[in-house]
């Protein structure tokens, strides 16, 4: 089987948002032909954080089932922020703002958001939630306590800020997990990654940023891990196998001065992972 896969789309930062729909949508459908790969598959993973404005993410989905005819995709954080006072009058709650995307997008045939459920295509098992942070890695590696890592959660970092209506975080994570726990699948996807995806760089900072970004997956796949599993959330490019699982991220990021051309979508084909056993 044959499939694309990217993530980490942060469609605002490549497209304004636009007073005028139509000069939006445009923009948004000539940015969808530019990450297009060479040849695409018929079918896309997106593996979360779309943007921060509905309407941006509901035209990127709706150019994207223009090749595709068939898309799984997960939430990232960025999707659920709520970044204005209009924003919060409009849907009330970060899973109001998240929810509404999900029922716009899902009404298109071949869309499917992956929560904690499997779906059997082309001969593979397809499973994924959005997953979330459990501190773990900050707890285990880099020396915080459960107070002080909770403490620099609150006081620094964005998705407390302009998450409205979560749970809070250990509790949001656990929930998640209970969603996949005993899931049986052959590609799982999620939008953060588990504690042993092999990332590049030293993300060990004093800021104890790895504790935000990962989270520890024990206890989850008692019948057996996926073979291929898709994250986000780590704005890097990772084509790695570890323990019999091949991790894949493929993120775009954020548009910067150094940062000018997005990542295209990649292709993988499950008979690679034949050819390595």
């Amino acid at each position: 089987m044959l499939f694309d896969y990217i993530g980490d789309i942060h469609l605002d930062f490549w497209v304004k948002l636009e007073h005028s729909p139509a000069k939006m949508r445009k923009k948004i459908y000539d940015f969808v032909q530019s990450i297009l790969p060479e040849h695409p598959s018929d079918t896309l993973f997106v593996a979360g954080d779309f943007g921060h404005y509905n309407q941006q993410s509901y035209w990127f989905i709706f150019y994207l089932k223009e090749v595709y005819e068939t898309i799984f995709f997960v939430c990232g954080n960025h999707d659920y922020y709520l970044g204005s006072k209009t924003m919060k009058k409009k849907y009330h709650s970060s899973n109001g703002r998240a929810n509404a995307f999900i029922d716009e997008v899902t009404q298109m045939e071949g869309v499917h958001r992956l929560d904690g459920n499997v779906h059997e295509h082309k001969g593979m098992r397809i499973g994924g939630a959005d997953m979330w942070y459990d501190f773990s890695h900050a707890l285990r590696y880099e020396g915080f306590t459960q107070r002080a890592i909770q403490e620099l959660w609150w006081n620094e970092f964005n998705d407390r800020k302009f998450h409205e209506g979560l749970l809070p975080t250990l509790e949001h994570s656990d929930v998640e997990k209970e969603k996949v726990r005993d899931m049986v699948c052959d590609i799982f996807i999620s939008h953060v990654p588990p504690l042993q995806i092999p990332l590049k760089g030293n993300y060990a900072t004093e800021r104890g940023e790895l504790g935000f970004y990962l989270f520890d997956p024990a206890d989850i796949f008692t019948k057996g891990h996926p073979r291929v599993w898709i994250a986000g959330h780590f704005h890097q490019h990772i084509n790695e196998e570890v323990e019999g699982i091949r991790y894949l991220v493929n993120s775009i990021g954020y548009k910067t001065k150094e940062h000018t051309i997005p990542s295209r979508i990649q292709t993988f084909d499950m008979d690679e992972l034949e050819h390595t056993q």
